[in-house]
């Protein structure tokens, strides 16, 4: 992905209002979609990711029966705060929602007796992955940034499995050591998410995922190999 676009009633203060905090406008020469508008900040003031601000558009609805809407746009975030102080508190983003994923992995011994049967005793849990997430909404939208939780848990990704916590927590660690940071990946919201994979499997996709797995949010997710997708990073959504 290259850039997102905020939508503002006035572009032009809104420009004003940034630069005065300190967050510059780095092109405000080109124009935009439908001629309108179109002012990109840097992204060394937005932690990355390449934002642009824009006049509002009337875009019409998805009338597609696998796909409702963008659910979110995914950001490889080395810092989780500072993406905050930027996109809440100067952007006015507001916060959605805040969660820790970890995966973890216990220990269960066995001790056998011919006399005293059998003892079974488990060992604490072990982190071996995870990720700090945060959710700031953007109109119907979220902007999901996601920050390697422990950087000792280095960056396992296995090419060719289905995807797990551990592994998203490598793909993030990967993308930020080989591009930094910015935005990651587009998710899709679906109300049938198995379905939806299947089709996309059908019709010739390289699948990560095949069936929906435990995400944020309380949510299924199901990712597609962006070689399939002309390098972009899709995955799709269920949830309420």
């Amino acid at each position: 992905m290259h850039h997102i676009g905020l939508s503002v009633d006035d572009v032009d203060g809104t420009t004003a209002r940034l630069a005065a905090a300190g967050i510059s406008a780095r092109d405000a020469g080109r124009p935009g979609l439908a001629g309108g508008r179109h002012v990109e900040l840097d992204p060394d003031a937005t932690v990355g990711v390449r934002t642009c601000l824009v006049d509002p558009l009337t875009i019409d609805r998805s009338a597609s029966p696998r796909i409702e809407r963008i659910d979110h746009l995914g950001v490889a975030s080395a810092d989780n705060r500072k993406a905050i102080s930027v996109f809440t508190d100067t952007l006015g983003l507001p916060i959605e929602s805040q969660q820790t994923d970890m995966e973890v992995q216990t220990t269960v011994e066995s001790f056998t007796s011919d006399k005293y049967g059998v003892v079974y005793h488990s060992r604490p849990p072990r982190p071996v992955g995870g990720l700090r997430v945060a959710f700031l909404t953007a109109g119907d939208c979220e902007l999901e940034f996601l920050q390697n939780f422990d950087p000792s848990h280095g960056a396992e990704i296995a090419h060719g499995a289905s995807g797990t916590t551990r592994q998203d927590q490598g793909a993030i660690t990967k993308y930020i050591e080989t591009r930094g940071q910015g935005l990651h990946h587009v998710a899709l919201k679906s109300p049938d998410i198995n379905a939806t994979l299947a089709a996309l499997g059908d019709a010739g996709c390289t699948m990560i995922d095949t069936v929906g797995r435990p995400g944020s949010r309380r949510a299924l997710i199901g990712f597609i190999h962006p070689k399939s997708l002309g390098g972009l990073l899709i995955h799709v959504v269920q949830r309420d």
